[in-house]
């Protein structure tokens, strides 16, 4: 707390969110830039567990501070944002996640919107039934390349899973 008491309340927060966001930026590109990863991920934790350490040690007081008739109930509610706040980011990065991946079906979709299409069947021309297609031998030699080819992408992500862990 001499620290703490030393450079005052609003410097320590301030330099606690710096390096809590230092740490997660660092997290972010550290491992690719270093030669060794695992030294990038230390250094990265090391910078983020500083900032939420301070941040843990000097809220409290900040917090027991304000003018309120209810204190005991705000210290815990203060305590149970550590929950919430780890919830909320699994919730976020999930779903941040699921939206930057949705982003390619959909810049596609954009794309295709554009794209000249031939016609499958030639204007005055009648397509096959789905008797037709049944019948067709070449039907059912696709259809068996299409298993087949199934198969062998199952069994090579599973190889390479194995692999991975090997």
């Amino acid at each position: 707390m001499f620290f703490i008491d030393r450079i005052g309340y609003r410097a320590s927060a301030l330099l606690a969110h710096g390096f809590a966001a230092l740490g997660l930026i660092f997290l972010a590109v550290l491992p690719s830039v270093l030669p060794s990863a695992f030294a990038g991920l230390l250094i990265s934790v090391l910078f983020y567990a500083v900032g939420g350490g301070l941040l843990e040690v000097i809220i409290s007081p900040i917090v027991e501070a304000c003018p309120s008739e209810h204190k005991a109930k705000t210290m815990s509610l203060l305590h149970s944002f550590y929950c919430w706040g780890s919830a909320g980011v699994v919730v976020l990065s999930t779903l941040f996640l699921a939206l930057i991946w949705a982003l390619l079906p959909v810049t596609n979709g954009i794309f295709f919107l554009k794209v000249p299409l031939a016609p499958l069947v030639e204007d005055g021309e009648k397509g096959m039934s789905v008797g037709e297609l049944f019948r067709s031998g070449m039907f059912w030699v696709i259809m068996l390349m299409m298993v087949c080819a199934g198969a062998s992408e199952q069994a090579v992500s599973q190889w390479a899973s194995t692999f991975a862990e090997k």
